[in-house]
């Protein structure tokens, strides 16, 4: 039946969280890539720290009168040289990583925002879905309730009939004589007999589609 149809879309409906999943993912990895970029900037910021500290060591020992030896002082020479150049480098590199964190963090936000957007959008689908269903099921027992209280006043020969033809024409065994004395379903003429049968409430069919006619006054 159509509401059974519809339930079961709804039920498929009810258990697609694809869009959501993928919200969530796409939340962690860019998460996960924003923390590891601020753990690089981190790790430059340390090393340029400890960089700087050691170059002022060696500048203080180079200029501080300490050190007479000259090949002891072509050494630190050499090294403070060295200290600056990797310096250098390694401001170079915290810039790029700088910028690098910042873009990651955006990214992480605009999605950590759709994620959020996502589950909200999934909740309130969800619930409209959930009370549609309670509808639907609802609907369904009432008719229920109604197909029994009508086939108790159906004549035994016209729902033997009915049942007979229910699977054997698609799930529509029924239908409407038209005032023009046509079939509403397949739209053929239908003869005097059958006809006056179904308006008289008696088992008849369509000359077309042999369905069981009914007339409604």
């Amino acid at each position: 039946t159509a509401i059974k149809r519809l339930l079961g879309e709804i039920e498929d409906a009810l258990k697609d969280d694809r869009t959501l999943r993928e919200a969530q993912a796409q939340a962690k990895t860019t998460r996960r890539a924003a923390a590891a970029a601020r753990k690089a900037q981190k790790d430059l910021e340390f090393e340029l720290q400890r960089v700087e500290t050691e170059r002022q060591q060696k500048e203080s020992q180079l200029y501080g009168g300490s050190v007479h030896n000259a090949r002891e002082l072509q050494d630190l020479q050499a090294k403070v040289k060295s200290l600056r150049q990797h310096k250098a480098e390694l401001e170079d590199a915290l810039l790029d990583a700088m910028m690098a964190q910042e873009e990651a963090t955006a990214i992480a936000e605009a999605a950590e925002t759709v994620r959020r957007e996502a589950e909200a959008e999934w909740q309130k689908s969800q619930a409209a879905l959930k009370t549609e269903r309670e509808t639907l099921i609802a609907r369904s027992q009432a008719l229920t309730a109604e197909a029994v209280q009508v086939r108790q006043e159906i004549p035994p020969v016209i729902l033997e009939s009915y049942d007979y033809l229910q699977p054997r024409l698609g799930g529509i065994s029924v239908a409407q004589l038209r005032d023009d004395d046509t079939c509403a379903l397949c739209g053929i003429g239908v003869s005097a007999h059958p006809r006056e049968a179904a308006r008289a409430g008696e088992e008849a069919y369509c000359d077309g589609c042999d369905r069981l006619l009914v007339y409604f006054f």
